[in-house]
């Protein structure tokens, strides 16, 4: 977690729901499948800076 405490996740572009129990450690709310068998694009955002993109695939 950022030292302000703002974790920002996106799925697809999309801001979403983030739960941080602790300081290294969250959990992203991933939205209702678009389409089927999509592959979206997930990044973090905190007051360092934003993540690398990671892939999550839907089945």
């Amino acid at each position: 977690m950022s030292a302000d405490g703002i974790v920002l996740a996106r799925v697809d572009g999309q801001a979403t729901r983030t739960d941080c129990p602790s300081r290294d450690s969250c959990e992203v709310t991933i939205p209702p499948l678009p389409r089927s068998h999509q592959r979206v694009p997930i990044t973090v955002t905190t007051s360092g800076g934003r993540s690398n993109s990671l892939s999550f695939y839907y089945q």
